[in-house]
């Protein structure tokens, strides 16, 4: 639903449109976060959640891989839930040798293409909420677009709908939170290939929509919530 209608059917309904209302996606993308980024991603996602999410803001969290299993589908203004769900989230990645090691491409571009199904989905979600302001925090490390250009075009056209709705992603790659040493098995020009590939797609999915990639850990890391946080209100 455009976000027009959304807004008139709100008022018809009695549902509240104030300009403090927020509605807020947290798309967690545990197939393309590493297992060994668990615990890391669970206090990533409650800072998260503590800093964005207001009084009167409705938020929901969505996921393509295992966890989605733990989600609900509608937005909710409960925060007790939203806590309680991140205690249960887990990355399911492939591992870097497994990527470089892989023997066809068909497991890396079936993530992606399942991760941008459920993206797009969580568009939808929040097409039909009647807060002022919509955002998605996407986390996820990424997609090769370089390697598979389909996946650009794909990432390009989650852009338009999102613009076409006024809604903002902001990116968070967990790979700030570094938790192994290199693996000696993947070749470093290689790595470095993928990371600038994957991490671009994220930068065309956040610029398109005027939100931006949060690549910093530790205070940084709460310096560009709070400027997520200040344009969303």
């Amino acid at each position: 639903m455009p976000r027009v209608i959304a807004v008139i059917v709100a008022a018809v309904l009695g549902v509240s449109t104030q300009e403090t209302d927020n509605a807020w996606v947290f798309f967690v993308d545990d197939l393309h976060i590493s297992f060994a980024q668990t615990g890391r991603l669970r206090d990533l996602l409650r800072t998260a959640a503590k800093e964005l999410i207001q009084e009167g803001d409705r938020s929901l969290l969505r996921a393509p891989g295992p966890s989605a299993v733990l989600l609900t589908t509608a937005l909710s203004a409960d925060r007790e839930s939203m806590a309680a769900t991140i205690r249960m989230m887990t990355g399911n990645g492939l591992k870097p040798v497994d990527i470089a090691h892989a023997p066809s491409n068909d497991e890396v571009v079936y993530r992606a293409n399942r991760a941008l199904d459920a993206a797009e989905e969580a568009v939808y979600a929040l097409t039909g909420d009647p807060g002022r302001r919509q955002a998605i925090v996407y986390v996820s490390s990424g997609y090769d677009v370089e390697a598979f250009p389909a996946l650009e075009e794909r990432v390009k056209a989650l852009v338009r709908r999102a613009c076409e709705n006024n809604i903002t992603i902001f990116a968070i790659d967990p790979r700030v939170f570094p938790t192994d040493l290199p693996d000696p098995r993947v070749d470093p020009v290689l790595l470095e290939r993928y990371t600038i590939s994957t991490r671009r797609s994220l930068s065309l999915m956040t610029e398109g929509t005027g939100g931006f990639v949060i690549e910093r850990a530790g205070e940084p890391l709460l310096l560009d919530l709070k400027r997520v946080g200040t344009q969303m209100r």
